[in-house]
């Protein structure tokens, strides 16, 4: 089974493999119990392949950033949405987006609380120092109307280790940021 997303090794690679870079690595990595990931009845791995999708695509000039997350992004933000949050993170601009409540039936003084709250958020939307960590922030505290819950945030993040892995994956997140100068400048034939 093809599997195109990052992580997962112990699934991908073979018990020789993992032994040798475990064996390999450094002195930490001998006394540390979470590097020691060969379950037991682990007998003809890989049961995954790891396939990567090669596709290429020309740079632009309107061409702004590239996003490289893990499968824990993947799983809880459609793509179409993390490219809304890191274009208005980079741009500055915070789009609201039309208050929804999803087929439930809200009262009037309900729906005046939830505009209270989204005004709230929006002050608070550009807090973080990049746009990775801003995306984490929406990926692990999204509540049901697509927008950070403090609370929700708070609670997820504060789980013990051994828990954590039941109601979130990890999250790694990349984002390269491109100069459009540059780029137009490299389509126009300036490339050296």
């Amino acid at each position: 089974m093809p599997f195109r997303a990052f992580g997962d090794v112990k699934f991908k690679w073979s018990i020789d493999l993992q032994r040798g870079v475990l064996e390999s690595g450094p002195d930490q990595l001998h006394d540390n119990e979470h590097t020691k990931f060969i379950p037991p009845n682990y007998h003809t791995p890989p049961y995954l392949t790891a396939e990567p999708e090669i596709t290429h695509h020309r740079l632009r000039p309107q061409d702004r950033f590239l996003v490289l997350g893990t499968d824990g992004l993947w799983e809880t933000l459609h793509r179409q949405e993390v490219v809304r949050i890191v274009g208005e993170y980079l741009t500055g601009v915070h789009q609201r987006q039309p208050l929804t409540v999803g087929g439930y039936h809200v009262t009037l003084g309900q729906m005046q609380g939830l505009l209270a709250e989204r005004k709230a958020r929006a002050s608070l939307a550009f807090q973080d120092q990049n746009a990775a960590t801003h995306l984490i922030r929406h990926a692990v505290g999204n509540n049901e109307f697509g927008a950070v819950d403090h609370e929700t945030l708070s609670k997820m993040l504060s789980l013990p280790e051994e828990l954590a892995r039941m109601y979130r994956d990890d999250i790694t997140i990349i984002i390269t940021q491109f100069n459009p100068h540059v780029v137009g400048h490299q389509r126009q034939g300036g490339e050296s």
